[in-house]
Parts: C-alpha cells; sequence; structure tokens
C-alpha cells in the first residue's frame, strides 16, 4: 500500500495540508495571486544541496538519491542495502507526471516523512488535545546545511495503527528521532530550524516565504511536550511515509522524485512499478 505517495514534498513546497515548518526569522507577506518568475538565464549558479551533511542517515540518503535520479533517467540502478518490494526488471519504475528536465537537475536535499507511534489505544472523549495523541508525524528534510524538521504533526491514538520495525538501513532515524523527540520534549526545537543558509539553498522567495507562513507554533510545541511528558522515551513501533528527493532544473522549476514504503508484515520495503514518481513543485501545474 501507498501511504502518501508525492504527498511529502507537494506540502513541503506548495503549503498544501496541515504542514507546520520550524523556520527562522520573521514572516513575510507576499502577494496573494502574483505568478512565480522563473530563473533568468544571467541568474547566479544555483549550488548542490550534496554532499549531504554528516548524520546517521546521510549514507543511505545519498544511496536513496542515486536510486531515484537513476531509475528516472532509465539508467541502471546502483546498489542499495535498501529493501525494495520486487525486482527493478521488467516494469516501468519511473513515471513522469511533467516534462523531463532538458538537463539533469541539481539536487537541492532528501526529506524523510515517518510517523512515532507512541502510545495506542482509544481516547476518552472528553480528553484533552495532549492526552488524545498517540504518534508523531514528522518531516525531516537534510541537505549539506544539516537536518532540519519541516513540519511535526501530533495524531490521535489508534488501537490498530500499522508500524514496525525500522528497515536496517534506515536504523540511524531511530537516533535522529530520539533526539528530535527529547527536543519537543523540552519545549525547544530551535537547532533544527531552517535558516538563511537553507534560504540560499533553496533560492525561490516566494515558496520561502511559504515555508515561513506554514512554520510550526510555540504553542503547538507546547502541548507537544505536554503529550509527551507521560510517554517513553522509545516510540511503540515507526512507520515510514515518503522519501522525496527535490530538485531544481535548468528552467527553474521545483521537481520532487518521491518513492513510497510498502509494510509487509513488520517489513518495511520501498514500492515497485513504479519505484520513483515525479512531479513539478513549482511553479505549481496549472489544472487541466
Amino acid at each position: 500500500m501507498r501511504i502518501a505517495p508525492a504527498a511529502l514534498t507537494l506540502g513541503l513546497l506548495a503549503g498544501c495540508g496541515p504542514h507546520h515548518a520550524v523556520a527562522a526569522g520573521p514572516r513575510r507577506d507576499e502577494p496573494g495571486e502574483r505568478q512565480p518568475a522563473l530563473a533568468r538565464p544571467d541568474a547566479a549558479p544555483r549550488a548542490s544541496g550534496r554532499p549531504y551533511a554528516d548524520t546517521p542517515i546521510s549514507e543511505v540518503a545519498e544511496e536513496l538519491t542515486d536510486l531515484a535520479l537513476a531509475v528516472a533517467d532509465g539508467r541502471p540502478p546502483p546498489p542499495t542495502e535498501v529493501r525494495l518490494r520486487s525486482a527493478l526488471d521488467g516494469a516501468e519504475q519511473a513515471r513522469w507526471h511533467t516534462d523531463r528536465p532538458r538537463e539533469a537537475p541539481l539536487v537541492i536535499g532528501i526529506a524523510f516523512e515517518l510517523e512515532l507511534i507512541l502510545k495506542r489505544g482509544v481516547p476518552d472523549d472528553d480528553a484533552e488535545p495532549a492526552e488524545r495523541w498517540g504518534s508523531l508525524r514528522l518531516t525531516l528534510a537534510l541537505s549539506r546545511n544539516g537536518l532540519r524538521l519541516y513540519s511535526v504533526r501530533p495524531r490521535t491514538m489508534s488501537r490498530a495503527l500499522p508500524g514496525g520495525p525500522l528497515p536496517s538501513a534506515l536504523a540511524g532515524l531511530g537516533a535522529l528521532a530520539a533526539g528530535l523527540v527529547a527536543a519537543l520534549r523540552s519545549g525547544d526545537v530551535a537547532a533544527y530550524a531552517l535558516d538563511e543558509a537553507d534560504r540560499a539553498l533553496l533560492g525561490n522567495d516566494e515558496v520561502w516565504a511559504q515555508v515561513q507562513e506554514d512554520r510550526v507554533r510555540p504553542e503547538l510545541v507546547t502541548q507537544i511536550a505536554a503529550m509527551l511528558a507521560t510517554l517513553p522515551d522509545a516510540p511503540l513501533a515507526y512507520r515510514l511515509a515518503d522519501v522525496a528527493v527535490l530538485a531544481a532544473d535548468a528552467d527553474g522549476r521545483l521537481l520532487s522524485y518521491a518513492m513510497s514504503w510498502d509494510l509487509e508484515g513488520q517489513r518495511f520495503v520501498l514500492a515497485t512499478e513504479p519505484l520513483v514518481e515525479i512531479r513539478q513543485l513549482w511553479p505549481r501545474p496549472r489544472a487541466p
């Protein structure tokens, strides 16, 4: 099953849905209907978001980035320790929802969406929000600038929310999640905030303004801290959704190369047929 195909970076850039970015700096008000300008031929060269900063998931992030780009280009897939649902031969593994770029795009970063299942059960009808929540859905972004928390969304607890252990190749996510949970419990996630270096790397002020608009509010962090105060440090299980590579092409478009996870029993594998779905995130595609 595909949990949320391509939703991760669609929400990241287009500001769709209940995403909340941890972003430094003041809000910027932008005209509501202004059309975005594409990159000019004489614009300053864009810098790559790779190699990724050194973190417990950087090695597998590089592998997944190479895999997504190779499959999208029709090249032989590079080796990876990540398990796939099926072999990559004999089926079309790249699904394009937009025009292919004229030349190889430049990678900006990679994002992981996962859920930490911390408590199972059914909340009382009159329970406070912090008492009703049982899991946290996180979007973590990695680039040469380091690890960033793009969004955090509490979810109501459930008896039957499916999940499992992290794949061995993604074991580093457990260490990162533990550090993030500790920061949320303390009520201070400033160390994970997007900053001016990320704004420069993104290279799109209109998209950056939307990220500022959707940033995490202090009152939400306070509520999450109250929730975590009564819960154990280690999750009962994890739930993996999407992993998506964000890239910019020579025409100024922002593209998402998204892969989704399937849960087979207690084991997460990358969905195939297709393995990668490529969409244009910015400028927003016009409705048909």
